[in-house]
């Protein structure tokens, strides 16, 4: 009898000048059974942030930290760390966020997917695992997102809350990355996952969302997707009308 062998989990975190927060990710990370390898990408930081990557992970075999001479931006950072990842699956965990227990086995135990991602819990920015409440009960349901639903899920009328689809850090199994060729758009600081999702979706993979809470998120006034340089949105744009040259496009 053989035994049944688990999917496997790659967490990628790509890191500038975290030293604050890495800790957490990196020891959520490495709390997931099914993490079989965390891979962190410091962007040239101005501070210890590898060191404090390192330190978290007290000598766990399964943690990798990669250091950038220059700033590479998150695109290229992840891909980088794509381009190592072993996994059956490939999770993206911002560095100044963190998993909430058990997350990869829920989301794993999703059905003829090749994108799995959960509702996003948003903390307060010194709020750390320790610190959160006790989940509000929630009836866990599945819902199927296609193309068309997933960008129209991220444009919020002015003046609602932001509930973009986009923000969502679904897990991706990492042959379908593979067999398609797709990585992160390199030109891009802005809207870089936002535009992988929807060139993922062009090629057929599966994406479903669960309505449990996985993923906690730290809310800074100061975060990178808050601040956006002119060029940052005209590579945003480029990569929109990229999306529209698609055959089937048009009535999206």
């Amino acid at each position: 009898m053989h035994a049944v062998v688990s999917p496997s989990v790659s967490v990628i975190i790509t890191a500038h000048d975290a030293v604050a927060t890495i800790a957490d990710a990196v020891r959520t990370a490495l709390a997931e059974a099914e993490t079989a390898e965390v891979i962190v990408v410091d962007d040239a930081s101005g501070d210890d942030t590898a060191a404090a990557a390192e330190t978290a992970g007290r000598g766990d075999a399964r943690l990798t930290v990669i250091c950038c001479a220059v700033n590479i931006g998150p695109a290229a950072a992840r891909n980088r760390a794509l381009d190592m990842a072993t996994g059956d699956f490939v999770a993206v965990l911002d560095a100044d966020d963190f998993i909430l227990p058990g997350r990869f086995t829920r989301l794993l135990a999703i059905p003829d997917a090749d994108m799995m991602a959960d509702n996003i819990l948003f903390v307060a920015e010194r709020a750390g695992p320790g610190d959160l409440p006790p989940a509000p009960p929630v009836s866990p349901r599945m819902i199927d997102i296609d193309l068309a639903g997933f960008v129209r899920a991220n444009h919020s009328p002015r003046g609602t809350s932001r509930q973009e689809l986009g923000f969502l850090k679904p897990v991706m199994r990492r042959a379908f990355l593979q067999d398609q060729g797709l990585r992160y758009d390199e030109t891009m600081r802005l809207g870089e996952d936002y535009d992988l999702y929807v060139r993922m979706l062009q090629q057929g993979a599966r994406f479903r969302v669960s309505t449990e809470v996985g993923y906690a998120a730290r809310w800074r006034a100061d975060s990178l997707s808050s601040r956006h340089q002119t060029a940052d949105l005209q590579a945003l744009h480029t990569a929109a009308l990229a999306h529209l040259a698609v055959d089937g496009m048009d009535d999206t």
